[in-house]
């Protein structure tokens, strides 16, 4: 698994982290305390088995398989 490099991480003053894939069109809200596991698997996708929330993740397109092109679906 990688981080879709659709993916964009960034803090809302009013809403906090804010999750955003222009791929899949997700728009997710982490919680503050998620955000150190985000980040973890942001930085070393192979420890994303290690977290439950893997499928969520991949359900969203956040996480997607190392040989897709994410060029192509497009």
């Amino acid at each position: 698994m990688i981080w879709s490099r659709y993916n964009y991480l960034f803090k809302s003053e009013k809403y906090g982290y804010l999750l955003y894939n222009s791929l899949s069109n997700a728009f997710l809200q982490i919680p503050e305390e998620s955000i150190e596991m985000i980040e973890n698997i942001k930085n070393n996708p192979e420890v994303a088995n290690e977290y439950t929330e893997i499928e969520f993740l991949k359900k969203n397109k956040i996480l997607v398989e190392n040989d897709m092109d994410e060029l192509a679906v497009l």
